[in-house]
């Protein structure tokens, strides 16, 4: 063998080596889904869990440790505008306290605000990868699917402990309203993670979870859901034209199976949904004066936020507020007691005024424009991870939908969703090349030069 028949022996052993170490590289990362774990994003996950379960009460435990452990990221620490203009709603809620009748109440519901900034601030600097964020979701379904979803249907089908015949669980799912609007948000989680993912077994969970959830939903046969879920449906036909047929089957599924196990009680209830849209077929709506109850609330909520139009009552005092006010003749009878605004809008403007009415939206606005402009971007080179995206985006705009009807502000899970909207958009957008942009505007300035060029040369 010659001395170059040697060395090229040699290459090949040594490619083959490298490629061996690669796939057994590959392999032991394949198996936690190539997540790079740090002791923060352990702390995180088990906020997460505490957050959505209920299970075990460290959540306050958990969140320190994930920030006393931040640090320890590899990535440079992070404060971006969603998580800004939160703290400066935070702001905006201690000026409020100054001011308020119900300083313990307020100072209260500022403590726990202060805890979801802190949480925000965790989340976008540890949700920094695709591997994370996917185990994030994955994680969150399950949580949502065992605890939650699964005490839902149980209760109802099984134990019979049911709210007035319609689904509930504990805690903060306890209100069959809200449960379904909570719903909503991981539904958009499992569609966009049936759009994006190729291993067989997480499509075959995504697709439970969009047959499952909608159900639920209608289980809590909450009207404003049930039109939110509507809006979610026919935006996402519109907005995605080449899965529509997809889509369609997932849908067709899910009414399979609503049409076999939902009770006539849910058709009934839902049937109502044309009665109940002013005050007038309100008062004859069969459903317990519900309806009616809900716009006499409003009346005493639109009167609270113009008596307090700047700064409002106090954050999280709107129920002690609407005691008060509700006593006033003007006002019938049925709206009183510490009642909830039964708006998100109402909610936020009674509560914090026109000031922090803007603050909260634009936390949400900022992230939504974002990740539209880089949804839009990132369509050509990466359509499945653009559709995760738009799945996203339909599932806040659905629960704002839900929320004209109730009062989701205060919830955790939703500022919890937009951190993980603005994380994924910043993980796609490192993915992405260059703006365009850019370049055009770099030939627009070529050519500028150009033709100032020619108009000076001699004739």
């Amino acid at each position: 063998m010659t001395a170059r028949q040697v060395r090229q022996a040699g290459d090949g052993s040594n490619i083959a080596t490298s490629a061996r170490t690669q796939r057994i590289r590959k392999r032991s990362k394949s198996q936690l889904w190539g997540v790079d774990w740090s002791p923060s994003y352990v702390a995180f996950l088990i906020y997460v869990f505490v957050t959505t379960t209920y299970r075990v009460q460290i959540g306050t435990e958990a969140m320190a440790a994930a920030l006393i452990l931040l640090p320890m990221e590899r990535r440079p620490i992070r404060l971006p505008p969603p998580v800004i203009w939160a703290i400066a709603f935070l702001g905006w809620a201690f000026v409020g306290w100054g001011g308020t009748q119900y300083p313990d109440v307020v100072w209260s519901q500022i403590i726990e605000l202060a805890k979801i900034c802190a949480i925000m601030f965790v989340a976008v600097n540890v949700l920094t990868s695709r591997a994370r964020l996917r185990f994030f979701m994955l994680a969150f379904l399950g949580f949502f699917a065992f605890y939650p979803v699964r005490g839902a249907l149980f209760s109802y089908f099984i134990y019979h402990g049911n709210v007035q015949g319609r689904a509930a669980w504990n805690y903060i799912y306890s209100n069959p309203n809200d449960l379904g609007a909570l719903c909503l948000l991981p539904l958009s989680f499992a569609l966009g993670m049936l759009a994006s993912e190729s291993a067989h077994w997480v499509r075959y969970c995504a697709i439970a979870g969009a047959v499952i959830l909608p159900f639920v939903i209608l289980l809590t046969q909450s009207r404003a859901v049930f039109i939110a879920l509507v809006v979610f449906a026919l935006v996402v036909l519109k907005g995605q034209k080449k899965s529509r047929v997809k889509f369609l089957l997932i849908a067709g599924a899910a009414t399979v199976v609503i049409s076999l196990f939902a009770p006539s009680s849910v058709w009934q209830r839902l049937g109502t949904i044309s009665k109940v849209t002013n005050a007038q077929s309100a008062a004859t709506a069969q459903d317990e004066g519900s309806a009616r109850q809900r716009i006499e609330i409003w009346r005493v909520a639109r009167t609270i936020f113009a008596e307090h139009p700047i700064t409002g009552v106090g954050l999280g005092a709107y129920p002690d507020a609407h005691y008060v006010y509700s006593q006033r003749p003007v006002f019938n009878r049925i709206a009183r007691g510490p009642r909830d605004a039964h708006s998100t809008y109402l909610s936020v403007l009674a509560e914090t005024g026109v000031v922090g009415f803007f603050l909260f939206f634009t936390i949400i606005g900022v992230t939504v424009y974002d990740a539209e402009l880089t949804r839009r971007r990132a369509k050509p080179a990466h359509p499945a991870r653009a559709t995760q995206i738009f799945f996203m985006e339909t599932g806040l705009l659905a629960y704002f939908v839900a929320g004209i009807w109730g009062s989701y502000d205060s919830v955790v899970l939703i500022y919890l969703y937009i951190t993980v909207i603005y994380s994924a958009t910043q993980v796609l957008k490192a993915d992405l090349p260059p703006r365009t942009r850019v370049l055009r505007g770099r030939s627009r300035s070529v050519a500028r030069t150009n033709r100032v060029l020619l108009r000076k040369l001699p004739s």
